[in-house]
């Protein structure tokens, strides 16, 4: 997926590209072989981000940091990213770290 996912990102084809990651966020490999979920998951952001579809670059970073707690911390970083895009205020570090 991330290799289909790749090609349509380089040929320009930003919501085939985009569909394609998310296909394998969930089916990243957690061994040593293969490409990791968070590979998956910034390739989605980037490709949706091309696309100012900002709003789902933070609902599936949501989702994921919701799930695998191991990746919030990234997770947390790419909903930022989205919410400044948006043109939304960021909260303060230290608040954010009393939210977890």
């Amino acid at each position: 997926a991330y290799d289909v996912a790749r090609a349509f990102h380089l040929r320009g084809e930003l919501a085939r590209a985009a569909d394609w990651y998310q296909r394998g966020i969930s089916a990243g490999s957690n061994e040593l072989v293969g490409r990791k979920s968070w590979e998956f998951l910034e390739g989605a952001s980037l490709a949706l981000a091309e696309q100012g579809r900002w709003e789902e670059v933070a609902a599936i970073a949501t989702r994921r940091g919701e799930g695998v707690p191991g990746e919030r911390i990234l997770c947390d970083l790419l909903v930022a990213w989205a919410e400044l895009h948006r043109g939304r205020e960021l909260r303060r570090q230290d608040e954010i770290g009393r939210a977890h």
